[in-house]
């Protein structure tokens, strides 16, 4: 009889023992959603910082030489994309550097530049309108 309860009480905390390993098991071997959602979204944000960084280097690239069919060096037109109405100069100048003339025609001034571009600014300074360089 001895034995046998030495036996039955062996019996259950190996049994124990075995739930319990098996439930430790399982908590380790899942993951918190919200831990693997954080981790998604780090990944999303590391992505995201590198592909700004990409844009960010091209719009400040200012003339990158393309060849063109002629051989002949053409200006990038990247910054003229980042162009927006209502601009002041010094967003301008910041985006496409100094222009290489200034022509006055009644209330506009034009910006003309090496490239080819040139932009029509009011009396107050800010982009009204502009031409892209070809």
């Amino acid at each position: 009889m001895k034995n046998r309860t030495l036996f039955l009480i062996s019996l259950v905390l190996l049994c124990c023992l075995a739930a319990a390993i098996v439930a430790a098991a399982r908590t380790s071997a899942q993951r918190d959603p919200v831990e693997e959602r954080i981790a998604l979204l780090e990944e999303q944000v590391t992505d995201l910082q590198a592909r700004v960084a990409k844009l960010e280097k091209q719009l400040t690239a200012r003339f990158v030489p393309v060849k063109g069919e002629d051989q002949k060096t053409k200006p990038s037109i990247v910054p003229w994309r980042a162009l927006r109405k209502g601009m002041n100069r010094d967003e301008v100048k910041k985006l496409l550097g100094e222009p290489k003339d200034i022509m006055k025609f009644n209330e506009n001034v034009v910006w003309g530049y090496v490239c080819g571009g040139s932009i029509r600014v009011d009396r107050s300074g800010r982009v009204e309108g502009w031409y892209e360089p070809r």
